[in-house]
């Protein structure tokens, strides 16, 4: 496994890793004991269709309910991030904006899980970078962060 985000509910999870030699974005739900809420499984495990085009994934994040942010590296291209449906549907499928991610090493994908909150992406140098309302992808601060989330 090369990534693992809980949904905003606690309730599910979106992961990134390498199964049967093959890199993919997998969803499911997370198992409870109901007496102590202590996770004892997940369960419902399934593959998200990637749109080919989006290459290798890396990281994802839930960007709302029924879709994730995929960061994926094509080749010889710099990461990107996508769009991509719980359900596989089209409709929510594509480029979350027309601005390209310089190559800056991104290796996060973060998102709160609101639609309405904008996309960050962390780089190997520790740098976040988020699109403005052109939709280029800028720095908002000069210094690295050690780790990046957010609080749920």
């Amino acid at each position: 496994m090369t990534g693992f985000e809980l949904s905003p509910d606690g309730a599910r999870f979106v992961a990134t890793a390498r199964v049967a030699g093959r890199d993919g974005v997998y969803v499911g739900a997370i198992r409870y004991e109901p007496e102590s809420e202590t996770v004892v499984g997940l369960v419902d495990v399934a593959e998200i269709p990637v749109p080919a085009e989006s290459g290798v994934p890396i990281s994802a994040a839930w960007r709302s309910s029924t879709s994730v942010a995929l960061l994926a590296r094509a080749a010889q291209r710099a990461p990107q991030v996508t769009l991509v449906a719980i359900d596989s549907s089209s409709a929510a499928t594509g480029a979350v904006r027309v601005g390209l991610l310089p190559q800056d090493g991104a290796r996060q994908v973060l998102a709160q899980g609101l639609v309405s909150a904008p996309l960050y992406v962390l780089d190997a140098r520790g740098m976040l970078w988020t699109q403005n309302n052109d939709g280029r992808w800028q720095q908002p601060g000069t210094d690295p962060v050690s780790s990046a989330g957010f609080a749920g």
